[in-house]
């Protein structure tokens, strides 16, 4: 006999998706805050629900992590970058030759 109750159909297919917030946030760990977010909200609801997707949601924080220090590093050797280049100011003080 098959199981004709809604409720079994229900737990069955809800074990059978994939988290949509893992999903969304491995394809935004470029940019680092949200892509996070997203996972770490993804894996509380994989947590409650039962849904397929945390090692998704696992990479994409790792792989937000790694984009923030990234950028992190990035920005920091830019702004030395264009800070040594700068040259010095100019005084109207020093007597010309």
């Amino acid at each position: 006999m098959t199981n004709s109750s809604p409720q079994g159909s229900a737990t069955a297919s809800s074990t059978n998706n994939w988290n949509t917030l893992s999903i969304v946030g491995l394809c935004l760990c470029c940019v680092p805050i949200v892509g996070a977010v997203l996972c770490v909200v993804a894996l509380l609801q994989i947590r409650r629900s039962g849904e397929k997707g945390a090692p998704l949601a696992i990479a994409g924080i790792a792989l937000s992590i790694a984009s923030l220090l990234v950028l992190a590093v990035g920005g920091a050797g830019a702004m030395f970058l264009l800070r040594s280049n700068v040259p010095p100011p100019v005084t109207d003080s020093a007597p010309m030759r």
